[in-house]
């Protein structure tokens, strides 16, 4: 195959996709049964109990039923919603902001999350995240004074692989 056509092949897409994006850009923001349809149906075996969207409807927590060490996440970056269960160790930290929570996670393709929101929903979200960064007491300080540094600090989880014996 010609490198060329290759190359003119893979810009074209790459400019018919930006383009696509600018002429049909998602309008809807998640909802309670959006986000519910779209947890169930990625993961089948889960059944939720609970969801709090943000405000901004780009974000939303999910409660699952069977254990408080799990949340589901749902975020919508785009014109794709992506559907994934957070346990412990999967949250570095969590720090209230002014304008929510911001989320940063022990994962290279979504590192961090703005979950926007009030006070009272912000401090709903902090109880649901405390259990699944077991850091009750660094969360209720933060509630106490929001913007102050991080709410929650969670070691990494992953063994280093470099001592290999």
């Amino acid at each position: 195959m010609d490198p060329m056509l290759l190359i003119f092949s893979v810009a074209a897409i790459a400019l018919l996709s930006w383009l696509a994006g600018r002429l049909y850009p998602v309008q809807d923001g998640l909802t309670d049964e959006r986000v519910h349809r779209n947890m169930v149906r990625t993961f089948p075996g889960e059944s939720v109990t609970g969801i709090l969207v943000d405000t901004a409807r780009r974000v939303a927590l999910v409660r699952l039923d069977g254990t408080a060490e799990r949340l589901g996440l749902v975020t919508q970056p785009r014109d794709r919603i992506v559907c994934r269960v957070l346990a412990r160790g999967d949250i570095d930290h969590v720090v209230p902001t002014k304008g929510g929570l911001r989320l940063t996670l022990d994962d290279f393709t979504q590192p961090a999350i703005t979950f926007t929101a009030d006070d009272a929903l912000r401090a709903s979200a902090l109880g649901w995240l405390a259990a699944v960064t077991d850091a009750n007491q660094g969360a209720q300080d933060q509630r106490e004074n929001p913007g102050s540094g991080p709410a929650v600090t969670v070691p990494s989880q992953h063994k280093d692989s470099s001592h290999v014996a």
